[in-house]
């Protein structure tokens, strides 16, 4: 991972118009993570970058060749996953299944682990990112009855969730 710190002139950084709509949550120092290359597009030009920002904020940025194409504010992803993942069990649903791009997979081990946790993930967690090693992103969820979560993410297109305890 590379760290850095946000310049007080971003208008001379290369991609500021992609990371414009997230200013505000910003913070002066990040690490960056090579999340993966494109596997759709079978090329070695379009590969993905986490900027991980010590106030735990994520984005991640979709780059071609040497330039950045978009960034998402991919904290607020993993948060919605989270939340999607943990009501499973009581729903029985998969949204991110049906979403219009599939971003996410979640293995069948994962599915089954929190089945038998139903008892416990009451309401919506209270999700943090614990940390990040290069595109493994680990998120904790507490939920209101103080019972707490830790799950990994990895891989793009799709992100896969592979394992909660």
């Amino acid at each position: 991972a590379l760290s850095g710190e946000v310049t007080s002139n971003p208008n001379e950084e290369a991609g500021f118009r992609a990371i414009k709509p997230y200013l505000d949550s910003l913070s002066p120092n990040y690490q960056t993570h090579f999340a993966g290359f494109s596997t759709t597009t079978n090329s070695w030009f379009t590969g993905y970058v986490d900027i991980h920002f010590d106030n735990s904020f994520i984005l991640r940025c979709v780059t071609f060749n040497t330039r950045v194409a978009y960034c998402q504010d991919f904290s607020q992803q993993l948060e919605t996953w989270m939340s999607q993942v943990a009501q499973y069990p009581a729903s029985g649903e998969k949204p991110w299944e049906s979403a219009k791009v599939r971003h996410l997979d979640v293995t069948p081990g994962v599915l089954t682990w929190l089945s038998t946790q139903q008892t416990e993930l009451n309401g919506q967690p209270q999700v943090t990112v614990q940390k990040q090693y290069a595109d493994w992103i680990f998120v904790n969820g507490i939920f209101e009855n103080g019972f707490q979560i830790r799950c990994r993410f990895h891989h793009v297109e799709p992100v896969v969730l592979d394992l909660c305890e």
